[in-house]
């Protein structure tokens, strides 16, 4: 069964943050999941945690490397606390140029980098939890000083695992991700036979060097949408072609492209993004581009579809941006419980 994870939405006032994550809880969504983009991912957790009592709470993603492992570590420890044992910490490495350019700090490197990261929260979780000292000294990262003014006090029993998704693209950081990690991010631009064939594959591959069994959760905004005719169909073709073209035309997702035989469509993008001539890229995806990524439906039909493609390689999902344009509270009621039908 796939289940349901929403995105909080860019609101603006804490009220709404509250509305949209009660409005989650009852509708029966399994998760809401908080992006890094125009606004910090962990704070909006807080507001959501006192507004709900069962809904799974996430960052989908934080950039690690514009924290220090110790910082991720003591905002991830408060949520699981505020959130009553239901938080998740999702992460990714970000690209190197706004590691550098954007968060203003040095670029250490990818999967390999972002192991050590992980196993120094957990180390910083483990002193606060277990009283255990701080030893751990990495080639990147270190905690080895704490006294009890600074160690907070012990999570309740059944609450002291706090999850760890990691985001991959690629293959390497899929595979370090299903030795490490609880789940697994995957990005919004993907198909069904890039998602199977490289990403969870090199993620199983992880989970077996590391003597981990069975397999990893995987949760993605899929690019999928309601619509209930040819006008609404139309409108959404035309805003994911604008997202597909913006993907399409950026070096880290090419290998996404090179697994569909698409690799010219990126040579083609990739110097109109350069002069920023983002107007004209749309017009290179086809709209059998489109089918590969895209699917839009009425919400009965969508979940069928959804399930259909997903089984097996995802365990949650919910729609990419202008997916629910077109989609009324009762549409996506029926969609969230076509989705969890057997």
């Amino acid at each position: 069964m796939i289940s349901w994870g929403d995105r909080i939405q860019d609101t603006g006032t804490s009220s709404a943050v509250r509305a949209h994550a009660r409005s989650c809880e009852e509708a029966g969504m399994a998760a809401l999941w908080s992006s890094e983009a125009a606004r910090d991912p962990f704070l909006p957790l807080a507001l959501a945690a006192d507004a709900t009592t069962s809904l799974l709470l996430g960052t989908g993603i934080a950039v690690a490397y514009g924290r220090t492992p110790y910082a991720t570590a003591q905002t991830a420890w408060d949520l699981q606390r505020l959130s009553r044992g239901r938080f998740r910490l999702g992460i990714a490495t970000q690209v190197r140029a706004h590691v550098e350019r954007r968060y203003g700090t040095d670029w250490l490197g990818g999967a390999h980098v972002l192991r050590e990261y992980v196993q120094c929260c957990r180390a910083v979780w483990d002193s606060w939890q277990n009283g255990t000292l701080p030893r751990f000294e990495g080639q990147w990262f270190r905690f080895t000083l704490t006294n009890p003014e600074f160690r907070p006090a012990a999570l309740p029993a059944g609450n002291e695992h706090i999850p760890v998704w990691i985001a991959a693209v690629g293959a390497d950081t899929a595979s370090m991700a299903g030795e490490v990690a609880d789940g697994l991010h995957v990005h919004a631009f993907h198909t069904e036979g890039y998602l199977r064939d490289v990403v969870l594959a090199a993620a199983v591959r992880g989970r077996e060097r590391a003597g981990r069994g069975g397999c990893i959760e995987a949760t993605s905004p899929v690019m999928a949408g309601v619509v209930h005719d040819s006008r609404q169909e139309s409108i959404l073709r035309d805003r994911f072609r604008t997202h597909i073209a913006f993907y399409a035309s950026t070096p880290a997702y090419a290998k996404i492209l090179e697994h569909e035989g698409l690799r010219d469509l990126h040579d083609a993008l990739r110097p109109l993004a350069r002069e920023r001539r983002w107007d004209e890229m749309p017009a290179l995806v086809d709209d059998s581009t489109i089918d590969r990524f895209v699917v839009l439906d009425e919400p009965q039909a969508l979940a069928h579809r959804l399930r259909v493609k997903y089984d097996g390689l995802l365990t949650e999902l919910c729609l990419y941006r202008d997916g629910a344009t077109f989609a009324s509270a009762d549409d996506l009621a029926e969609l969230v419980e076509g989705l969890h039908a057997n």
